[in-house]
């Protein structure tokens, strides 16, 4: 089957102003720990002659495999770096997925009450920056103190701390351009997306891999609390590893300790947020990374290496342009108990 790359030119609606002429390559990259998750390149042929608005036109890059066209993420895109090579004009773009907007510094105090509706009040931001293209799950939940910010904090900063009071995740673009917050879903508790290596069902990869750990800091307890206020007493949450057949259990390698403040908008919140933590000291601790063709996969998404035996959530990915491609994946061990290695 016919593979290939297209580029669209779109505004911030996602309405289509027009296409990139000749796809000669380029390479996109994820990362699900950056606050600006996708960005990468294309190079093309010369632009057409008719004016381009580069500050406000987006650049849609689509995957086409015979019949199948998957969406690969819509970016703000540099002005373009022009070379004239043998007589052969091409250009480069450099790529940014919309998130990048919110490295926009505040410019002034900002404080939200308590009481606020934390994704209306997102929603509303996001729109008065000229975002229309908004798919954020909904929560009644409210903060429970006052949130206050400095002139020189970004936007970016701001919706982190304010989801994450409610316990969502980070603030992304989904790979049609849409603006998306959900509530953190344990990665064990994810539904499995695919299998890879092994069985003739399962999805196609190579057969190297390169497996790594670092254990050197794993938490075993994990101590959050929130501040108090005069309207609002503080909220403590506690945990610790129990398993003694856990390898980081205090009576093998003493006491670990991560402890910090944060804000919580209620004591189930607080008590998720520190069992995520603990959790995540132990996932972090080792990574798998894979290559494969391209596939529908996305960051997250929980994913099983057969030849290994092990499940991962998907934390990064890189792939270059061309007929072929070949994406390097990497995956954060879930680690449900049991033994190291497997």
């Amino acid at each position: 089957m016919a593979e290939w790359w297209s580029a669209q030119l779109v505004d911030r609606d996602g309405r289509i102003r027009g296409e990139l002429p000749d796809i000669r390559g380029g390479q996109l990259e994820w990362n699900i720990s950056s606050a600006v998750r996708t960005g990468g390149s294309v190079e093309f042929a010369e632009p057409p002659s008719t004016g381009i608005d580069w500050v406000t036109t987006r650049v849609r890059i689509l995957h086409h495999d015979g019949a199948e066209t998957r969406p690969m993420g819509v970016y703000r895109a540099s002005w373009p770096n022009r070379k004239l090579r043998d007589g052969h004009t091409s250009s480069t773009l450099k790529l940014e997925d919309p998130t990048s907007r919110l490295r926009s510094q505040l410019g002034y105090w900002t404080q939200y009450e308590a009481g606020i509706v934390v994704t209306d009040r997102v929603a509303m931001t996001l729109r008065q920056l000229g975002e229309s293209q908004l798919a954020l799950t909904p929560s009644p939940q409210t903060l429970r103190t006052p949130l206050t910010w400095d002139p020189d904090k970004t936007w970016g900063t701001l919706y982190s701390e304010l989801l994450d009071a409610i316990g969502y995740g980070g603030i992304w673009c989904d790979a049609n351009g849409w603006w998306r917050a959900a509530p953190y879903v344990a990665p064990m508790e994810r539904p499995l997306v695919a299998t890879y290596g092994g069985d003739p069902a399962d999805y196609r990869c190579r057969t190297t891999y390169e497996d790594e750990a670092d254990w050197t800091d794993v938490p075993n307890r994990v101590l959050l609390y929130t501040r108090a206020t005069s309207d609002a007493p503080a909220l403590t949450s506690e945990v610790w590893i129990t398993d003694p057949a856990n390898p980081w259990h205090p009576d093998r390698v003493g006491p670990h300790t991560r402890c910090e403040a944060v804000e919580a908008t209620s004591q189930e919140v607080l008590d998720s947020k520190a069992r995520r933590l603990l959790a995540e000291g132990q996932e972090r601790s080792r990574y798998v990374t894979w290559t494969h063709p391209v596939d529908d996969t996305a960051l997250g998404d929980r994913v099983r290496i057969r030849r290994l035996g092990l499940d991962v959530a998907i934390a990064s990915r890189k792939i270059a342009f061309g007929v072929g491609a070949v994406c390097e994946t990497r995956g954060r061990h879930i680690y449900t108990g049991g033994q190291l290695w497997q």
